[in-house]
C-alpha cells in the first residue's frame, strides 16, 4: 500500500496543475473577448466619425478647420497596430472631445438636428468604450495578479502566460497645453 502514496502525490499535482491551467485559460479567454468587444466599439466610432463630420460641414462649412484634427486622428487609429492602436484611439477620443466642445459653442452646429443625432451617437459609443475599457481593465488586473501569485505563477511561467496591459484613457495634450 505505500506505493499508492507514490501515485497519489503526482496525481494530485497533475490535478492541481490542470485546475490552475484551466482557470488561467478561462481568464485569458475573457480578456480576449473584452478586448474584441472594445475593438468592435472602436471600429464603430471610426465608422461614425465621417457621418459626424459630414453633417457638421453641411450645417456649417466654416468648421472644416476644426474637423481636420479629427480626420487625422481617425486615419491614424484606423491603420495603427495593436500597441500603437491604443494610443491612436486615445488621440481620436481626445480630438472628438475637442471637436464636440467646439460644436457646442457653434450655434449653427448646435441647432442642426442631423449633427445633434450624430454627436449623440458618437457620445453613446464613447460611453460604451469607457464601460468596456473598465471591464477589460478589471479583468486584466485580476489576471495579472493571478499569474504573479504563488503557486499559480508556476503554471503561468511554464505555459508562458504573459502579463496583459491595462488600457487607461489618457487625454492627449495639445501644443497649447504643454
Amino acid at each position: 500500500m505505500p506505493w499508492l502514496a507514490f501515485l497519489a502525490v503526482p496525481a494530485a499535482a497533475a490535478g492541481w496543475f490542470y485546475v490552475v491551467f484551466s482557470e488561467l485559460k478561462a481568464q485569458r479567454k475573457n480578456l480576449d473577448a473584452a478586448e474584441a468587444c472594445m475593438d468592435m466599439y472602436f471600429e464603430e466610432r471610426r465608422r461614425l466619425v465621417p457621418i459626424l463630420l459630414s453633417t457638421a460641414r453641411n450645417a456649417d462649412p466654416d468648421c472644416a478647420g476644426a474637423a481636420r484634427a479629427v480626420i487625422r486622428a481617425r486615419n491614424a487609429a484606423a491603420v495603427a497596430e495593436q500597441g500603437d492602436g491604443r494610443a491612436a484611439e486615445n488621440a481620436l477620443e481626445t480630438e472628438l472631445e475637442r471637436f464636440l466642445i467646439f460644436a457646442e459653442k457653434n450655434g449653427r452646429l448646435r441647432a442642426d438636428p442631423g449633427f445633434s443625432d450624430a454627436a449623440y451617437r458618437i457620445r453613446a459609443v464613447n460611453d460604451r468604450i469607457g464601460e468596456q475599457r473598465f471591464a477589460y481593465n478589471r479583468a486584466a488586473e485580476k489576471y495579472n495578479a493571478e499569474i504573479r501569485k504563488f503557486p499559480s505563477s508556476i503554471v503561468a511561467n511554464v505555459l508562458h502566460f504573459e502579463k496583459r496591459a491595462v488600457y487607461y484613457y489618457q487625454r492627449v495634450k495639445t501644443e497649447e497645453e504643454l
